[in-house]
């Protein structure tokens, strides 16, 4: 009931959040693309990168290998003889230092205070007017290996708020969808960590969010999205490479309780090893990067070893899991698989982008988000499908239980259920104290004899009912056969058998003021393991303490009732 609480609430907040997302954006962007003066500085240019001079080329048709950190790469072209009112100059940076000229005066610099992380994305500032007909000159200083292989033309538009809104009516689909994942992250992580102190099965919940809300906040800076929120580059490049990270791990632990608590092989050792590989990385990347020894995107190949290792093993896992029909992730193997398909699609392009350059000059743009999307909504129903199925094995194997250890006519236990806490009393011996109370019911034959066997069943019953009522959670009462019956007290601290008695006979009083055609009686005998009689055969070398106390108690019963039968000849 809790869980379907919990996927009722995490529902209506997606649904809601993806509804006022819509919106705004439909709000925003109803007008679609705005026509505004926008002048492409795409050359002719000269170019140099490192020792290599290029002339009169355009720039988005320049290709070469990626760079490594130090290089200096500049182009020079000359600025158009028009001007626009209020002009402004955007560029695009790749984790390079870089400078604006104009006829060599310095008018922007970006990066230089960046001691750790330049960042990659557009940024922008505003030009002063007198630029027409001047030499631009923008000099990039590469400080990363491998990450620039291409240099994008500068744009001037009369606005840059135009700039960002274009980029937003163009990209609007993949805005709507990112902002629905982070949505849905967050929203399962505030559900799931309220029902975590309920239920412990929701901390794979809060893993799943994590990884979820990871994933989002990662596609969000690749696509370029953050855009509209900031310009610092750096901090872009912190959140895309350090949730990239950190996302692995989480997806990993989410699998934790099928492929390591529950799997008991030598595999349930491998997806240790990996996870606790995946822990050390992202430590071990923020250590590493912020002591100037290896920056976050060096670190990339090394994740992407770990996320495949990851994932073909967890692939594997559940393949195995599903053909031995155990612990099946079905959802999970359909979302995989679909990621798999957008992961080769974009490898396919990346490679010709880099590689072919069949790309004409604009750069390249992932199709992950896709995947990652429905990725993500597949593991988000693989968690509940997967908790339903074992909330439905546990609860017929708590069915299977009680039938096994209750009695069908009165619901009390049975005497296997006494057999179990017996041993579980042995065990417990030398440290607990615990007694036992054996119960005989009077007049149950001449019920049976006189009246039926109807008034026979109701006798029993409701003596039934009224021992239910007196010995509660902290005694065990079992129907031994017949009307023959018998509580144990586990923990004497916690039950007083005196005052329980005592309790027992007012109630049962009060209950034959009106009951007919028979009165409810029975014959009682009670022994503590701490009695004398007991204590007194610990050096027997076949003593058995816990057998001993019940045979104790149920003589002290035959005996009571052989009392009661004397008294009423």
């Amino acid at each position: 009931m809790k869980r379907r609480i919990a996927q009722i609430i995490i529902a209506l907040l997606t649904v809601l959040l993806a509804y006022e997302t819509f919106f705004m954006m439909t709000r925003t962007f109803r007008k679609g693309v705005v026509d505004v003066s926008t002048v492409s500085l795409n050359g002719p240019a000269d170019v140099w990168i490192g020792d290599s001079h290029y002339e009169n080329i355009s720039l988005d048709e320049l290709k070469f290998d990626p760079v490594p950190a130090g290089t200096v790469m500049r182009y020079t072209l000359t600025m158009p003889e028009d001007e626009l009112d209020s002009p402004m100059f955007t560029i695009y940076i790749t984790h390079c230092i870089t400078n604006v000229y104009l006829d060599q005066d310095l008018i922007y610099s970006y990066g230089s205070e960046n001691k750790y992380m330049i960042g990659y994305g557009h940024v922008s500032f505003p030009l002063d007017n007198g630029y027409a007909g001047k030499e631009l000159c923008v000099e990039y200083i590469a400080t990363e290996k491998g990450e620039t292989a291409s240099l994008e033309p500068p744009v001037i538009t009369e606005n840059s708020a135009v700039f960002y809104r274009n980029q937003l009516c163009r990209l609007r689909l993949q805005y709507f969808i990112d902002f629905t994942l982070i949505m849905l992250g967050l929203s399962i992580a505030a559900v799931s960590l309220v029902f975590m102190l309920r239920d412990e099965e929701m901390v794979r919940l809060v893993y799943l969010a994590v990884s979820i809300f990871s994933m989002g906040l990662w596609v969000m800076c690749n696509y370029d999205l953050i855009g509209i929120f900031t310009n610092n580059l750096a901090l872009k490049g912190y959140l895309e490479y350090l949730s990239f990270y950190i996302a692995p791990f989480f997806f990993t632990l989410y699998f934790a309780d099928d492929f390591y608590i529950r799997e008991k092989t030598f595999r349930r050792y491998i997806f240790l090893g990996i996870l606790i590989a995946q822990g050390i990385f992202a430590v071990d990347c923020v250590v590493l990067h912020f002591t100037n020894i290896r920056h976050l995107p060096r670190s990339l190949p090394i994740n992407h070893i770990l996320l495949v290792l990851s994932l073909g093993f967890i692939l594997y896992m559940s393949i195995r899991a599903l053909i031995r029909k155990k612990h099946m992730h079905k959802h999970f193997l359909i979302g995989f698989f679909l990621l798999v398909v957008f992961c080769l699609r974009d490898m396919i392009y990346f490679f010709l982008y880099y590689y072919v350059g069949h790309n004409h000059g604009n750069r390249y743009e992932s199709r992950m988000l896709s995947g990652v999307f429905i990725f993500a909504i597949s593991m988000f129903l693989d968690f509940f499908s997967v908790q339903t199925r074992r909330k439905t094995a546990e609860a017929r194997n708590e069915l299977l239980d009680k039938m096994a250890y209750t009695d069908t006519m009165t619901g009390l236990f049975n005497r296997r259920k006494s057999d179990e806490e017996f041993a579980s009393l042995k065990a417990s011996h030398k440290t607990t104290s615990y007694g036992m109370i054996s119960f005989d019911l009077n007049d149950l034959k001449k019920a049976n004899d006189n009246y039926g066997h109807e008034a026979g069943d109701q006798l029993l019953t409701d003596f039934s009912n009224l021992l239910s009522e007196v010995f509660t959670d902290d005694c065990i009462t079992c129907r031994m056969g017949g009307d023959e019956f018998l509580v144990i007290i586990p923990d004497e601290a916690k039950a007083d058998a005196a005052s329980l008695l005592d309790t027992l006979q007012k109630k049962c009083d009060r209950i034959n003021e009106t009951r007919t055609p028979l009165a409810l009686s029975y014959a009682h005998g009670y022994c503590s393991s701490n009695d004398p009689e007991i204590t007194a055969k610990n050096d027997r070398d076949d003593y058995d303490p816990v057998t001993e106390v019940f045979k104790c108690s149920d003589k002290r019963m035959y005996d009571r009732k052989i009392e009661m039968k004397a008294q009423r000849i």
